[in-house]
């Protein structure tokens, strides 16, 4: 049976990958080269074994963007503990994520200085 938390969206302001709207084509074009980038990049690591969903947070076509992953990972309780500590950092809305940078604590991009 499937589990049907899998089917709700986990954070406030995020769209599923296939519903991503840029600003022209240009733009989207650019964000999904982003998208397909943070994808194997993720992809990377032998913590991931497979993806299950991805969403789109925010983000100017070929800067920065907001991108959500939701992983299978490669072993029970693998990465969670990192996830948990970067949710805890940033809000629940993917554009915060622009004006702060959660791994450093403070600084980062600025949205209004892009």
């Amino acid at each position: 049976m499937r589990d049907k938390s899998e089917d709700k969206i986990p954070v406030k302001g995020v769209v599923p990958i296939n519903e991503m709207v840029g600003d022209d084509d240009e733009d989207m074009r650019l964000l999904r080269v982003m998208a397909s980038g943070a994808e194997k990049y993720i992809r990377s690591f032998p913590w991931c074994k497979s993806i299950r969903k991805i969403y789109f947070g925010d983000g100017y076509g070929g800067i920065v963007a907001v991108f959500l992953f939701h992983i299978e990972p490669a072993r029970d309780g693998c990465g969670r503990v990192a996830m948990s500590h970067l949710l805890r950092r940033v809000s629940r809305v993917p554009s915060d994520g622009l004006v702060q940078n959660p791994l450093a604590g403070t600084g980062g991009l600025h949205r209004g200085s892009v």
